[in-house]
């Protein structure tokens, strides 16, 4: 995927923000950092400004009419499938490190997530190709998307992605440690980012490759050191 780059003017339409504004929310990283072109020309990637757009709007509360109950979190309804993002959590140092496409792609891990009364978490399954048609982002920008969810605390894998004999895949599997694991004794769930630091994250499962050579007669499922599930074979 070819990557197309804005330069301000366009990427202050694009977000409806002044030049001021912007260059002070990259100053509390909460916006996307330009990529230089010259000596006093700089771009940003499209692909971060859609990701910093979708981390925006996952963050405004679905509208309900009067009367109307809200659904449970994580369960899907007639009208809306939609999950809610906290507050409390996204103002932890470690969500305002996570990379814009990270924090973009959270929400998405967490529509998984069945509720409280199917509770899957620690089974939560999403392939990086799934999150990179999601994002509009490439699959390489998505698996650096997971493994910086893994290094800040926000995400753990449970199970690495792996085939089995007869060539059926199986998806890596996370634990959103926001949540109550359906693995682990702990109801309010571990919150690993609360103590996440500058310069000690997190352990990163990165996904080797299956049958790297093609051997067999069979194709390469998925490159190395990417995160892969069954839908990226």
């Amino acid at each position: 995927m070819t990557e197309k780059f804005l330069r301000l003017p366009d990427v202050e339409i694009r977000v409806g923000l002044r030049r001021s504004a912007i260059y002070e929310a990259m100053k509390e990283n909460r916006f996307p950092k330009p990529i230089k072109l010259g000596i006093r020309a700089v771009a940003w990637a499209e692909s971060e400004i859609l990701c910093w757009q979708q981390a925006q709007n996952a963050m405004k509360p679905p509208l309900a009419g009067r009367g109307d109950q809200m659904p449970k979190p994580g369960k899907e309804t007639k009208s809306e499938h939609w999950t809610k993002l906290i507050r409390s959590m996204m103002e932890e140092p470690a969500w305002r490190a996570l990379s814009p496409t990270a924090q973009a792609l959270y929400p998405w891990l967490k529509l998984e997530w069945r509720g409280p009364n199917n509770n899957n978490n620690g089974r939560i399954c999403l392939s990086v190709r799934q999150a990179a048609q999601r994002l509009g982002v490439s699959d390489n920008t998505a698996a650096k998307a997971f493994h910086d969810l893994q290094a800040k605390g926000f995400i753990v894998q449970t199970e690495t992605p792996c085939l089995g004999v007869n060539g059926a895949a199986r998806g890596a599997m996370y634990e959103l440690t926001e949540l109550a694991c359906n693995k682990l004794d702990n109801p309010a769930g571990r919150k690993l980012y609360k103590t996440w630091t500058v310069g000690s994250d997190f352990p990163v499962k990165i996904a080797r490759a299956n049958n790297p050579h093609g051997r067999n007669g069979k194709p390469k499922p998925h490159r190395k050191k990417q995160d892969v599930t069954s839908s990226d074979l």
